[in-house]
């Protein structure tokens, strides 16, 4: 396993949950183990700052039919998720000297880019100076109807304790346990 690979692994075990919690770790990261001298810093210190100073700087196009952008990118959720999964592993790979921004852009750029700039992405409704907020979801849910699904196994409620097998009191055998 590389470097980039462990730094890789470490970003996932940090921001792993909601985007609400990731937004909260880059925020407020967690400290490095003691004695750890390879603690990973990442060099931004959040999406906006690496939206705004490296993908839209680096990967700027002209709207097209093709390119969709949205200024107000940090409306759609999976623009958030996308753009953080990208920079997430931008900062990872990155500190590889040899092939990590070339890796970055075959294993995650090239693979992001077409499904979030496309006519069917996030953007599909937005141009760089307008943003679109959608009437409804892009993907309605409705409940499934009354017996649908398979009923869930409730788990059997925990047996109460007997009285002889209250913590801190001595058993009916007079031993107590550890404690007694």
């Amino acid at each position: 396993m590389t470097a980039a690979d462990d730094g890789l692994a470490e970003l996932d075990r940090q921001f792993a949950g909601s985007a609400a919690d990731s937004h909260a770790l880059l925020q407020h990261p967690p400290s490095p183990a003691a004695g750890d001298e390879q603690a990973f810093l990442p060099c931004f210190g959040s999406l906006e700052e690496w939206v705004a100073d490296v993908f839209a700087a680096t990967y700027a196009r002209r709207s097209t039919p093709t390119f969709r952008w949205c200024a107000q990118w940090w409306r759609h959720p999976e623009a958030i998720a996308r753009l953080e999964a990208l920079w997430r592993s931008w900062e990872a790979l990155r500190t590889d000297p040899l092939l990590g921004i070339a890796s970055w852009h075959a294993s995650h750029l090239d693979q992001q880019l077409p499904i979030l700039t496309g006519p069917a992405g996030p953007f599909a409704d937005c141009d760089p100076t307008r943003h679109f907020d959608p009437e409804q979801p892009y993907l309605p849910v409705q409940p499934a109807p009354a017996g649908w699904w398979p009923p869930t196994p409730t788990p059997a409620p925990a047996p109460a304790p007997a009285p002889d097998d209250v913590p801190g009191q001595p058993a009916a055998d007079g031993w107590g346990g550890p404690d007694g």
